[in-house]
């Protein structure tokens, strides 16, 4: 029997090119996914001056009447740009949480600047915590909502 078989240099070579075909794959879609997460993560970080006020920040609320709830936000510390194109803002008492429009004429638009919402009747009861996210417009229509920052209010 005459047997032929793949010389050791030709498999070497074979496997050689395989190895590179499949990591140029690879890099081909983990490259652009990593620099879309690191883009996210860059502007939610300039976002980081976007606070909530705990010391302006608070409810009112009458036995049997819904609460009225006052959220300034103070936009502070950023010097780089970035649009602001909304806040997403989570109001929670005990049981529910409600999740209100924030007006665009309410947003702060420059850094140093600070604007104050108030939310009529959103929720019944003493508020338990009250939660912003920053909405980032990302270029080409695209928004990123950064993480919620949250404070317990006081009592107006």
């Amino acid at each position: 029997m005459n047997k032929k078989g793949i010389e050791p240099v030709v498999a070497t070579v074979l496997l050689i090119v395989i190895t590179i075909a499949a990591v140029a794959l690879i890099i081909a879609f983990v490259v652009p996914f990593v620099q879309r997460q690191l883009s996210t993560a860059d502007l939610c970080l300039k976002a980081q001056g976007i606070q909530i006020d705990p010391t302006a920040t608070c409810y009112s609320y009458d036995q049997g009447s819904p609460t009225n709830v006052t959220v300034k936000v103070d936009w502070s510390g950023q010097s780089e740009a970035f649009t602001l194109s909304g806040i997403k803002i989570s109001i929670s008492n005990s049981t529910y949480t409600a999740s209100p429009e924030w007006e665009e004429e309410n947003l702060p638009r420059a850094p140093g600047e600070s604007r104050t919402a108030v939310f009529k009747g959103v929720v019944n009861g003493t508020i338990t915590q009250i939660s912003i996210a920053p909405v980032i417009g990302a270029g080409r229509g695209k928004l990123i909502t950064c993480e919620m920052r949250s404070i317990t209010p006081q009592p107006c």
